[in-house]
């Protein structure tokens, strides 16, 4: 019920419903990282990454070995608590860790696009988001769309994102992004040149031009 509540954007019941199965599943890590998640989502960050140090101490102690998915987990989740702090530098770490464990997780990739977005360095992020769309494309997509409402210039997320449908030969999605970009930030000269190759590939001269004039 906890992560339904989770789901649905109902995090103080999330919250009270975690702290319930805390008590009668005590010194359950799932129940820890759960309840992290939960605080990021509310944006208490350091609460957040309190229960996840809470998290891998139950796991450490756990007699059980940890499995790679739980480790992965556990470590995305702390890169991703870091990205949102804006401590872009430990996040692309972090997040580099939980992709030596789970290679390819289109998540854990577009979060990682988004920490080098923000720390200048787009051809990383484009190379992080190309390899997501090999994986689980909708999945990629959708949690690309999430990176650009919470990145510092959303418009550089969106125009990656406008990109990759370009080169995918998606052109009039490519272009509903690019003007997407461009709303956001009309001065991003690199999304007028990626809208005029979109408007060239679906015959539109004109407007490929008058891209190109900016």
């Amino acid at each position: 019920r906890a992560a339904l509540h989770r789901e649905a954007g109902a995090l103080a019941k999330a919250l009270a419903d975690y702290d319930r199965l805390d008590a009668l599943r005590p010194g359950d890590w799932r129940t820890a990282l759960e309840r992290a998640v939960a605080h990021r989502q509310t944006g208490a960050y350091a609460a957040a990454l309190a229960h996840l140090d809470e998290a891998e101490s139950r796991l450490a102690a756990d007699e059980a070995e940890p499995d790679t998915p739980s480790l992965a987990r556990l470590t995305r989740e702390r890169g991703e608590t870091r990205r949102h702090l804006g401590q872009f530098e430990e996040a692309v770490t972090l997040l580099g860790q939980a992709l030596d464990l789970a290679p390819g997780d289109p998540g854990t990739l577009v979060s990682r696009a988004s920490a080098h977005l923000s720390l200048g360095r787009p051809e990383l992020a484009v190379d992080d988001l190309d390899q997501a769309l090999l994986g689980d494309r909708e999945a990629a997509l959708a949690d690309l769309a999430r990176a650009g409402e919470l990145a510092q210039d959303p418009a550089v997320v969106i125009g990656e994102r406008a990109e990759i449908h370009r080169r995918a030969g998606e052109h009039a999605l490519a272009l509903a992004a690019f003007d997407e970009a461009i709303a956001a930030d009309p001065g991003y000269l690199w999304a007028y040149g990626g809208r005029a190759m979109a408007h060239q590939a679906l015959g539109d001269l004109p407007a490929a031009v008058a891209d190109l004039h900016h």
